[in-house]
């Protein structure tokens, strides 16, 4: 019985790692067809390599974990599971850092963007004490006094 759960929870493992990856790759897709900066190109590939990865070794992890209920050798079934051991620490390493890249790429959106407003609203004060409307002052004047 307890055999048939293992393997049950390995398909859905498998199933899950399956699904990620499809949408990790229709996403790559969006991203492909559409205007990126160069930054922003490299930032989500990189991000989609730490992704199938991932994805790639849950498929790889469900399948020790079918296998392991088949192993009748000690020897056997302690390095399979060393080897799903290791490939959940790999796969915590690069959730770690799928979350750090990701924190700094938004970061440094927030930071553009942060630039950005601070010069359209210096622009805007500017152009208020200039007369308000960006044409020069002596058009603004003549329509005060009307």
């Amino acid at each position: 019985m307890q055999a048939w759960i293992t393997r049950l929870v390995a398909l859905a493992i498998l199933l899950a790692a399956g699904a990620l990856a499809y949408g990790h790759l229709r996403i790559r897709r969006i991203h492909r067809e559409s205007d990126l900066t160069p930054a922003q190109r490299d930032f989500y590939h990189r991000q989609f390599r730490r992704r199938i990865q991932v994805s790639a070794m849950l498929g790889i992890l469900a399948v020790m974990l079918a296998a392991e209920s088949w192993l009748t050798q000690p020897l056997a079934d302690l390095l399979v599971g060393a080897g799903m051991l290791l490939l959940l620490l790999w796969i915590m390493l690069l959730a770690v850092m799928d979350a750090v890249a990701t924190r700094f790429h938004f970061d440094r959106l927030r930071g553009d963007y942060l630039v950005e407003r601070a010069k359209l609203e210096a622009e805007a004060r500017r152009l208020r004490a200039a007369g308000g409307n960006g044409k020069p002052p002596s058009q603004t004047a003549k329509r005060k006094k009307k």
